[in-house]
């Protein structure tokens, strides 16, 4: 896979890459061990600690290692019911 490249390299949003992602290289490697073995797992932490960031990162990782996996995202936040969390899925 060809490297990103950016004028800035201090990402403040999104995801772009794995050379833009720092450190937490012992919890990516202990989620993929969850994903691997098919082990549930809750990430919890206080906003803005890079939980999103870091499945992101994951995403990425499952992706390119792979193929044969889908990952899909959702943020939960927004959803207010048990009807809005099915609806977020089924568009997700």
């Amino acid at each position: 896979m060809t490297p990103v490249k950016l004028n800035n390299p201090f990402v403040t949003s999104g995801y772009v890459s794995p050379d833009y992602f720092c450190d937490r290289a012992q919890e990516t490697q202990h989620l993929l061990e969850a994903i691997d073995s098919s082990r549930n797992l809750a990430l919890i932490s206080i906003r803005r600690m890079g939980k999103t960031g870091l499945l992101k990162h994951i995403q990425y990782l499952i992706s390119d290692q792979f193929k044969n996996r889908e990952v899909i995202y959702i943020d939960l936040l927004p959803t207010q019911s048990a009807k809005d969390f099915l609806s977020f899925l089924g568009n997700a």
